[in-house]
C-alpha cells in the first residue's frame, strides 16, 4: 500500500514536470506526457515533446529523447562520439572494478597462505620441541 502511494506520487511528480528548457533543436518548450499507468523512475530522464502510453515503465539512468529534426551532419558526429567515449569510460570503469575485485580475492588468499605458513612452522617447532624433550637424558 505504501509502494503504491509512492509510486503514485512519483508518478505525479512526473506528470507535474516543469517544461523542457529552450534548445536549438526544441524552439518552443514543452512538458513529457505520460499515462496515468506508466511509472518514469526520478533518476531517468525525459527530453522533448514526448508522449509516454500505458503501462510503460522507466527504468533509473534510461533517458528519452523525442526524434530531432533534420540534424546537422556535425552534430550527429559528435553525439556518436560521445557515445563512443561513454561506452569506453563504462568499459575502464568496469574493468578497474574487476581488477580491485581480483586483487581482493587475491590479498585473501595470500593472506590465507600467510596463515597455513604459520600454522605449519608451529607445529613443526612442536615436534623439534617434543623430539628434544623426549630425547633428554
Amino acid at each position: 500500500m505504501a509502494r503504491q502511494r509512492e509510486l503514485d506520487l512519483t508518478i505525479g511528480l512526473i506528470r507535474r514536470a516543469r517544461s523542457n528548457v529552450k534548445t536549438s533543436w526544441v524552439e518552443q518548450p514543452v512538458s513529457p506526457r505520460t499515462h496515468e499507468t506508466s511509472y518514469v523512475d526520478l533518476m531517468a530522464v525525459v527530453i522533448g515533446d514526448v508522449t509516454i502510453g500505458e503501462h510503460i515503465n522507466i527504468a533509473p539512468g534510461a533517458t528519452i529523447v523525442e526524434a530531432l529534426p533534420d540534424v546537422s551532419e556535425e552534430l550527429a558526429v559528435f553525439a556518436s562520439e560521445v557515445v563512443e567515449v561513454n561506452k569506453e569510460l563504462a568499459a575502464g570503469y568496469l574493468n578497474f572494478e574487476q581488477r580491485q575485485l581480483e586483487q581482493k580475492k587475491n590479498a585473501k588468499r595470500v593472506k590465507k597462505e600467510i596463515e597455513d605458513i604459520r600454522q605449519r612452522k608451529g607445529q613443526r617447532r612442536e615436534l623439534w620441541q617434543w623430539l628434544y624433550d623426549s630425547l633428554k637424558i
